[in-house]
């Protein structure tokens, strides 16, 4: 017999991505453009399992067209704006040859793993599928 391990929650996978890819350590020795890559790519994955849409090809404005759109009311009210924040600040530094300071770096690693955890509690608290 096979024994299956049990699959973990949304929130550990994106932690443990959050950890083993050392963002705190890519924003400390200035690699910006690594830094973003990597929280874009785990966040939109987080965001996709989390709330049921392909987040991954998506782009900043359509993921926050869809949010508004879907997302359980009370969730967008404390997540959407935030979640959209976070990722214009990765746009802006990708596309607009941006190079924000290490401590707005640091900040917005802090509000991406708060707003994931925050994500993660209110979906717990429905418990239903939200449908987006």
């Amino acid at each position: 017999a096979v024994i299956k391990e049990p699959s973990l929650p949304p929130i550990e996978i994106f932690f443990r991505e959050v950890e083993n890819l050392k963002l705190r350590e890519l924003i400390m020795r200035g690699s910006i453009n690594e830094y973003v890559f990597a929280l874009s790519i785990i966040f939109r994955r987080y965001l996709s399992m989390m709330l049921n849409f392909d987040a991954a090809e998506m782009t900043t404005d359509e993921i926050a067209s869809r949010i508004k759109k879907f997302m359980p009311p009370q969730m967008y009210t404390v997540c959407g704006e935030e979640i959209i924040s976070i990722m214009r600040l990765w746009d802006l530094s990708k596309f607009a040859e941006f190079a924000p300071s290490q401590e707005l770096l640091l900040n917005n690693l802090d509000a991406t793993v708060s707003v994931a955890r925050k994500i993660y509690k209110m979906k717990g608290e429905e418990n239903v599928s939200s449908g987006i």
